[in-house]
């Protein structure tokens, strides 16, 4: 058998890929451990690799996760009380839940979160939060 593009090939051609055999790779017990390649054997490791994201990172055209934006997607942001570990006895989040774009605000132990239509709106709500 060899080794070919992230797949093992029998003497027949059949050929299985390494996330195929993996599971029940990982359960075999080897008598003795395995060698590494010399280095002189290494086709990939040590050498330059084409940088197929390149492009876009220059041109300012790749998409990251945070420019995805789908139909209904809500943002939030977290605040916690200011004073250094003061906790959250209450808080007050009347002046944000009054403004437009803001769906909810969440209270969890020590802090809340803020849902909204927006980022921007998320962030400009938790400042007007306060803590008790």
């Amino acid at each position: 058998m060899t080794t070919e593009g992230g797949a093992v090939v029998a003497p027949d051609g059949t050929r299985l890929l390494y996330t195929e055999l993996a599971a029940e790779a990982a359960t075999v017990k080897l008598a003795v451990a395995a060698e590494p390649k010399p280095r002189v054997a290494w086709r990939m490791l040590g050498k330059a690799q084409p940088r197929v994201d390149m492009v876009g990172k220059v041109t300012g055209t790749a998409i990251y996760p945070a420019d995805i934006r789908l139909p209904g997607m809500r943002f939030a942001t977290v605040k916690t009380n200011p004073n250094l570990e003061a906790g959250m006895n209450a808080y007050d989040a009347k002046a944000a839940l009054g403004m437009p774009g803001v769906d909810k605000v969440v209270p969890v132990p020590g802090w809340v979160a803020v849902v909204a239509s927006s980022t921007w709106v998320a962030l400009r709500a938790a400042e007007v939060i306060s803590f008790d």
